[in-house]
């Protein structure tokens, strides 16, 4: 059971890419908040995973700022290091490391010191994540298998993973009919930007409101048959906007029905 109204025309447009029966292989979400963007993309995980299998999708969420190595650890933890054998080689990021230096020869004991300090911050080579991240894009590359990478709130990144996607991840599946991405968020890349390098591979769907009573209604009736629908005409007058809400709604009727009727129950 899907946890989420609607959405047919992209739940259809992700299964044919995976099928290999459409040409896109990047498809971009984009929609304000509560539009079930962040759910209708685990719904897609679900979906990959049903078609291509275990450890085929990786999901990530860019939310706080997620750092390019941290997106780096998700992909991996989720597919398995036997996609990731030349990632894997990589030497790992090292930890940012502070030293101050003060000189306290002159110092005396009590509160009156004035002590000039002087940090001294060291990081790890600059170019050690771009590393990282060409050695990711070989190992997909070279997977035999299906994948799909699905990442939200792309608005929250930060710019070197921005730059990182839109230049290096996205134009690399030109070069990989076996790779599938979805990214999601408030803003999302536009291709028509990109044309000569993603574009021509990627379908942006704009999420709108789901303001149909049919389609609440069969929703409503996959968490129990027996739904009323007049239910669910009573809350879109006045909660439209707020489908999180409805939901929630939905959800609390739905357990107030008689149990020998109930279907299958809400997660």
């Amino acid at each position: 059971m899907r946890r989420i109204a609607d959405r047919k025309d992209e739940f259809t447009l992700f299964e044919r890419m995976l099928r290999g029966a459409a040409p896109n292989r990047v498809l971009l979400l984009e929609g304000p908040s509560e539009r079930g963007k962040s759910i209708l993309l685990a719904e897609l995980a679900l979906l990959a995973e049903e078609i291509l299998g275990q450890r085929c999708c990786a999901r990530t969420d860019l939310k706080g700022g997620l750092a390019l190595d941290e997106l780096f650890s998700g992909f991996l933890a989720d597919l398995g290091p036997e996609v990731f054998a030349n990632y894997t080689k990589q030497p790992a990021p090292a930890p940012l490391q502070v030293n101050v230096e003060a000189n306290l020869s002159g110092a005396e004991f009590g509160d009156g010191n004035k002590v000039a300090v002087q940090p001294i911050i060291h990081t790890g080579a600059p170019d050690s994540a771009h590393h990282r991240g060409k050695a990711i894009l070989q190992d997909l590359r070279t997977c035999t298998k299906p994948l799909v990478l699905i990442i939200d709130t792309f608005e929250a990144a930060t710019d070197e993973a921005s730059r990182w996607i839109v230049q290096q991840l996205l134009p690399s599946v030109r070069h990989n009919v076996r790779l599938s991405i979805v990214l999601g968020g408030q803003r999302v890349p536009d291709p028509r930007d990109s044309q000569l390098t993603w574009g021509g591979f990627a379908d942006r769907r704009i999420l709108k409101l789901v303001t149909s009573v049919d389609d609440w209604h069969e929703f409503a009736c996959s968490c129990h048959p027996a739904f009323p629908r007049q239910h669910i005409e009573s809350v879109l007058r006045g909660l439209v906007h707020r489908p999180s809400i409805i939901q929630e709604f939905i959800e609390n009727i739905v357990r107030q029905l008689p149990p020998r009727n109930a279907g299958e129950a809400l997660s």
